[in-house]
């Protein structure tokens, strides 16, 4: 199991080990960095600076604008997204590489029938439960 992200962190970079620092090929002199990963991919960048406390403000500056960004594009709070919404990502981008897309095409059209106008935060143990009992009741009476 992959490790959970620990979030955007200062790092010191320098030419030695000394100060606690990262050795860096080619570097003359130490420099906080900020790391973060976005998926699996590792970024950097730089503060620009040596002194702890002008490191910090820019990290605190780099946080805003990564949470800004994320919020901007990034995933909705559950009680704003749409069952339905999820439904048709889903069918959109794994749909084509399914070994069956006809039967992604079919799920997704009951479940749409059961969850369509509800939101994501409305999936709830009992209510799975009700889908389950309503979906066989469908199935048997054919």
């Amino acid at each position: 199991m992959p490790k959970a992200a620990r979030g955007p962190r200062l790092e010191l970079y320098g030419p030695d080990r000394r100060h606690g620092a990262r050795p860096k090929r080619g570097f003359s002199r130490y420099c906080y960095y900020i790391v973060w990963y976005e998926g699996v991919r590792r970024r950097e960048r730089s503060c620009g600076t040596a002194v702890l406390g002008e490191a910090q403000a820019r990290l605190a500056e780099v946080i805003g604008e990564l949470a800004r960004a994320l919020q901007a594009k990034g995933p909705r709070p559950p009680e704003r997204m749409m069952i339905a919404e999820a439904i048709a990502l889903y069918a959109e981008q794994h749909g084509p590489h399914a070994a069956a897309p006809e039967r992604i095409a079919h799920a997704g059209s009951a479940l749409l029938d059961w969850w369509g106008e509800a939101t994501i935060a409305e999936i709830t143990p009992q209510a799975c439960r009700r889908y389950v009992e309503e979906r066989k009741a469908q199935i048997a009476t054919g």
